[in-house]
């Protein structure tokens, strides 16, 4: 986006320029124009040649008979340069938009990433509840098996969450087109910060390094 708002700042200041070339011509101006031709011919009598040949030519330029072109020139120019300002500041305010949904969508991420993240470290203590209870003689094993499938769902879903997480990450520095600082392999960023979830992924994305969140749509 920041290269629609340069060239929408380029055909603003394009468009101002036009002004400042069209409105000088409705008003009167003058020309000076002259030259000196020194002559040193020596003459007879005399130590050496004189001043001989000079002319002055002033020149003024009155917009009689093409004001009213002239008029409607500049106030064409005027015209384009407001249209060019209200396209640069609809630009600017697309751009501000753009990056305001995506820290929107980053932010709501977050709290989604938190909420599913106490919802794993829930389901893993219960789970070792059943088996601490299951070892002491008071849970049978079913006990265990129906802890089980809730940790494995849990952090399926923090796994998801932190995934589109990610890709709304990229979204946003697209947006703001700034650098990802996540360095050559983000796979690395989300294993330090996410264990749980990286380990419920595709394990040929964590080898690989490449995530299926590469390639924002």
């Amino acid at each position: 986006m920041n290269d629609y708002i340069r060239k929408a700042e380029r055909d603003l200041a394009a468009a101002t320029a036009n002004i400042g070339a069209a409105e000088p011509q409705l008003y009167p101006s003058i020309t000076l124009s002259g030259s000196i031709s020194p002559s040193f011919i020596k003459q007879a009598g005399s130590a050496a040649g004189g001043l001989t040949t000079w002319s002055f030519r002033p020149t003024l330029n009155l917009p009689i008979f093409d004001g009213g072109r002239l008029r409607a020139n500049a106030e064409i120019t005027r015209s384009g340069a407001k249209v060019q300002s209200l396209v640069w500041k609809q630009t600017v305010l697309t751009a501000l938009e753009e990056v305001g949904r995506a820290l929107s969508s980053v932010h709501r991420d977050a709290q989604t990433v938190q909420a599913l993240r106490a919802q794993v470290t829930t389901t893993q203590e219960t789970l070792a509840l059943s088996i601490g209870s299951y070892k002491d003689g008071h849970s049978s094993l079913l006990d265990v098996l129906d802890a089980q499938p809730s940790v494995a769902t849990s952090q399926a879903s923090l796994a998801q969450a932190v995934q589109q997480m990610a890709k709304d990450y990229v979204a946003l520095n697209m947006a703001i087109r700034l650098q990802l600082r996540w360095g050559r392999d983000p796979a690395n960023f989300l294993m330090k910060t996410e264990p749980h979830a990286v380990a419920a992924m595709d394990k040929r994305w964590i080898i690989s390094g490449s995530p299926p969140f590469s390639r924002v749509s």
